[in-house]
């Protein structure tokens, strides 16, 4: 028998021949070359391989592929190009483009026979990113999952890792709260695992949520009308506003008077200020009518006047902290007129990066929910290097200021929002930045400067004056001169439309000592009425999220958002009012949920999820603590409660398809017209709020629409032949100048808008009376 040799380059003999099998199971021959003695081989059965049986043939592994290079994975495109930018060769950065699983919308998807566990599917729309994901991590040697810096950011890690099958693959949690390179850099010489115990605070968020929303959504559609929705956080929110509402219908207004004078030296030429009547023969006092007024005014104005007392001395007005999540919302309605979904929005991208030229995509702020003041010492020491260069030694406190936070429950692991570095002035972004980015920034950028700079300094005089007539009065003067600026050469906090003004105004008076003569020059009895409180803003009713601990920084513009676009409540002149189903809804889940639409158990609730995320409580424990009274409460609530009549009201008018009724019907976005015989019938229209005004341009009724992003705005009913619009709501008022159309001003203001005269809302006159 003859095989190849390989060294003789030829066939040769095979010398002691003996049958084989290859680990495949192929038979063959081997043996030894009969001229140089090398192992040759025949492959081939012959017969001496008869009778053997080969054996089973061997699996071998497929050749993995050399691992190499770092994953890194974030939530969004934007981010990913911040922090590429700063990770160079080595990383390849990709976006999950937020959440990568949920619990099915279809279901509860909780079994809460079985711990609560909840069903997690990763959408279709989804998969394809999770599919590149998890390929790009098998080729990888590490994988950095390096999403947000909170309780959301570290659930989101978690599901990357479960989706993308990162089991077996070096993973690693990098957390950092503003994308810059000495954040990116200290954030991945820092990795650790994933915080088990804030991926459980979240989920039972999560599932608490899911609960209530899914649970209690069914028995509205049954009692009230479908489409409606409930939620923990949400239905508090809408209880306060609701609450607030009551309060204004129940008020009663009390008339009360006040008596102003003008003092007058008798000395220095008669220089006069004003006083107030503080007190009345040593004591606190009241006047409930005008003839109580007057009496008192006449008896006054005879009195003969001394200066008591002239008190001199200065205030201290210190800077607001830096922002918080809850802050920055409300400073941007006030000063900027945002919403606080528009301001997140805005936020995250400021904090995600921006192209600047010489500097490439850089993340302009610190993470921007968080409900911490805390400030970096290395951004302190910018901050104060900075301030003393352009405002002087002189506006720097001696030691850098510290903010302690008012949430009891703040992660103080948190820094503040502020500016990744203050020498990007906001003038010098303009070029980079939209209109709205840019005022967002620089509204950051001035709070922050502003912290960190000196009080402002007052000069202040009180004045009391004692007035003797047939009683004893004291009139009371009091002002404040601004004598060092401080902060308030960068920055002043605006304040809510309520508030009260304070006495940090330019007041000036005339040089006043102990013991002087004064005259009266004049006595101004003056008309108040007591005041409802006012309606909640969009930055008061966050304000009172807050303060009662209901929800967190995450949640506050979701919260505002949802009580708005499910048509609970409306925004009129920036104010929220209840609407009728707003109402109808909250009575039912008041009534009958007590224990859980209230700001109680929202905030010990809270409690309870931090408790979670520190590790000392268990997350099922707390969600079977709420469940099962809450199953009662609700087989009760479905038992009790009458279902409402559901019959569509007639719009008063006849289809112009098939004739029939025309009835109001609710959808998905609030009310329209339809058709009585749908679905026979399909024909439908949107749905006009008339104002009761009539269009300045053809006498048209004015009604109340919406843009697609869901504005209000107000225009004729016979758009398109008129095109009048306003953004403003008209008011039935005409114009006491012109007559023209008058629409809501700022401040408690009317304006007209064919004359453009100013009017007070209180000064204006009662409409007159449609004549029959």
């Amino acid at each position: 028998m003859e095989g190849y040799c390989l060294k003789c380059k030829s066939k040769r003999e095979i010398v002691n021949p003996e049958a084989a099998f290859l680990s495949n199971g192929r038979p063959t021959t081997r043996g030894t070359c009969a001229v140089c003695g090398m192992k040759i081989q025949k492959m081939g059965a012959t017969d001496a391989h008869a009778g053997m049986t080969p054996p089973p043939p061997v699996k071998r592994e497929p050749k993995r592929a050399k691992r190499s290079g770092n994953l890194v994975i974030v939530e969004s495109p934007t981010k990913a190009k911040t922090v590429g930018r700063f990770l160079g060769k080595g990383y390849q950065v990709r976006a999950s483009v937020g959440h990568v699983r949920d619990l099915l919308r279809s279901q509860l998807s909780v079994d809460v026979d079985n711990g609560f566990t909840p069903k997690y599917r990763i959408p279709n729309e989804k998969r394809p990113i999770v599919k590149e994901l998890k390929a790009l991590a098998q080729q990888a040697e590490q994988v950095y999952l390096a999403t947000d810096p909170d309780r959301e950011g570290e659930a989101i890690a978690w599901h990357l890792k479960e989706a993308a099958e990162l089991e077996g693959i070096p993973t690693h949690r990098v957390v950092f709260h503003e994308i810059t390179k000495s954040a990116v850099d200290e954030a991945f010489q820092h990795p650790r695992e994933i915080d088990m115990n804030l991926v459980n605070a979240q989920q039972a968020r999560r599932i608490l949520d899911r609960l209530v929303g899914y649970m209690l959504s069914p028995l509205l559609w049954a009692k009230v009308r479908s489409r409606l929705s409930a939620g923990r956080v949400q239905s508090v929110a809408l209880r306060l506003v609701v609450e607030r509402e009551r309060e204004i219908s129940a008020f009663e207004a009390v008339e009360y008077w006040s008596i102003a004078a003008d003092l007058a030296k008798i000395t220095n030429g008669g220089a006069t200020f004003r006083a107030r009547l503080a007190k009345v023969d040593d004591q606190d006092f009241s006047l409930g009518s005008e003839k109580e007024a007057g009496d008192m005014a006449e008896d006054l104005y005879k009195a003969s006047c001394r200066v008591a007392r002239v008190k001199r001395g200065e205030r201290r007005r210190n800077p607001s902290a830096p922002f918080t999540t809850s802050t920055l919302q409300q400073e941007a309605s006030r000063k900027l007129g945002f919403s606080p979904k528009k301001t997140m929005a805005i936020a995250q991208q400021l904090y995600e990066g921006v192209e600047i030229d010489s500097q490439g995509m850089t993340g302009l702020i610190t993470y921007m929910r968080t409900d911490s003041t805390q400030v970096a010492e290395a951004a302190q020491k910018e901050a104060r290097d900075f301030i003393a260069e352009k405002y002087g030694k002189e506006s720097l406190p001696a030691e850098p200021p510290q903010y302690r936070t008012k949430s009891r429950n703040a992660q103080e692991a948190h820094e503040a929002i502020r500016p990744t570095s203050v020498l990007r002035q906001p003038k010098s972004l303009e070029a980079y930045l939209s209109r709205d980015q840019n005022r967002l920034y620089g509204l950051i950028w001035q709070r922050f400067i502003a912290s960190q700079m000196s009080p402002a300094l007052f000069d202040t005089i009180q004045v009391d004056v004692e007035a003797v007539g047939a009683r004893k009065y004291l009139l009371r003067a009091s002002g404040a001169v601004l004598r060092f600026q401080g902060f308030l050469a960068v920055y002043e906090e605006a304040r809510d439309e309520d508030q009260a003004e304070d006495e940090d105004g330019q007041t000036a008076m005339p040089p006043l000592e102990d013991g002087e003569i004064l005259k009266i020059a004049g006595i101004f009895p003056e008309q108040h009425f007591t005041q409802p409180p006012p309606r909640y803003t969009e930055a008061a009713l966050v304000k009172a999220l807050e303060e009662n601990d209901i929800g967190r920084p995450s949640t506050y513009a979701p919260i505002l958002s949802t009580i708005q676009q499910r048509g609970y409540v409306v925004r009129e002149e920036k104010r929220l009012l209840p609407t009728e189903i707003g109402f109808t809804v909250n009575d039912m889940l008041v009534t009958y949920f007590p224990d859980v639409i209230n700001t109680g158990f929202t905030a010990t609730m809270e409690d309870e999820l931090d408790e979670i995320a520190e590790g000392t409580h268990d997350w099922a424990s707390t969600l079977r603590e709420f469940y099962e009274p809450f199953c009662k409460d609700l087989k009760h609530a479905e038992k009790e409660i009458p279902k409402a009549d559901d019959t569509p009201e007639p719009a008063g008018r006849d289809c112009p398809t098939c004739g029939k009724p025309l009835v109001i019907r609710y959808g998905r976005y609030g009310k329209f017209i339809g058709c009585s015989t749908f679905p026979a019938c399909r024909y439908v229209e949107p749905w006009l709020e008339k104002m009761g005004v009539l269009c300045p341009k053809d006498g048209g009724e004015l009604v109340e629409r919406k843009t697609r992003k869901g504005r209000t705005f107000y225009a004729c009913s016979n758009y398109p032949t008129c095109d009048f619009t306003s953004w403003r709501k008209p008011l039935p008022n005409p114009c006491p100048s012109c007559g023209g159309l008058l629409v809501y001003g700022a401040k408690q203001t009317a304006q007209c808008i064919k004359c453009e005269t100013k009017f007070a809302l209180d000064e204006l006159p009662p409409r007159e009376p449609e004549k029959t």
